[in-house]
């Protein structure tokens, strides 16, 4: 979106949100693509040396390219109105550690209420607020996680155990509020560059 290369796109008769949308979904495809390629490549290559044909692994596919989307729309967001390519690179990589920082936060604080019964749940409300809002990168890590079958491997943190004995871990809405957490972004987005004075 720099001034001089986005002269020419705004040249033409196009609407500017159908620019970005566009701009967006290419860059979308474009990660869905490489993804897929990475991982179906090393699939190929761990089955045909082990023998072991999990299609679990194949499901990181969708779940890296939802990862990548949620955040680049703030990155978009960001480039839209500040037009910094620093700024939209260290501001998106703040953006993720608040949202993971909130997410694991979240599920920490219910684990610790759920072993201390005695303390106030006064805050707890507003990390609620906040979690159901913003972006859930956590869970979407503990999913994968799921996916590929790496629970059984490796320890899940205890405070993912308390979540889900207390029934307080709900993968579908943490997926869809993530999604439209992206879809609001987008819309910001259009909307800023729509007003933008080029």
């Amino acid at each position: 979106l720099e001034p001089s290369s986005v002269t020419v796109l705004l040249a033409k008769p196009a609407p500017r949100w159908s620019l970005l949308v566009g701009k967006y979904l290419g860059v979308i495809i474009f990660v869905f693509v490489q993804a897929a390629i990475f991982v179906v490549g090393t699939w190929l290559a761990l089955g045909v040396k082990t023998g072991v044909w999990d299609a679990r692994y194949l499901a990181s596919v969708p779940l890296l390219t939802l990862h990548f989307a949620i955040f680049f729309s703030f990155s978009v967001l960001l480039a839209v109105t500040t037009r910094s390519t620093v700024v939209c690179i260290v501001g998106t990589l703040l953006f993720w550690l608040m949202c993971w920082g909130m997410n694991f936060g979240r599920h920490a604080l219910l684990a610790y209420l759920a072993e201390h019964a005695e303390i106030g749940r006064s805050f707890s409300g507003v990390l609620e607020m906040a979690y159901w809002v913003l972006p859930k990168p956590a869970d979407l890590g503990y999913l994968l996680s799921i996916g590929l079958g790496a629970d059984s491997v490796f320890p899940v943190h205890r405070e993912f155990k308390a979540v889900i004995a207390q029934k307080a871990l709900y993968m579908e809405l943490s997926l869809l509020t993530s999604a439209v957490f992206a879809v609001l972004m987008l819309l910001v987005s259009a909307y800023e560059f729509e007003q933008a004075d080029y």
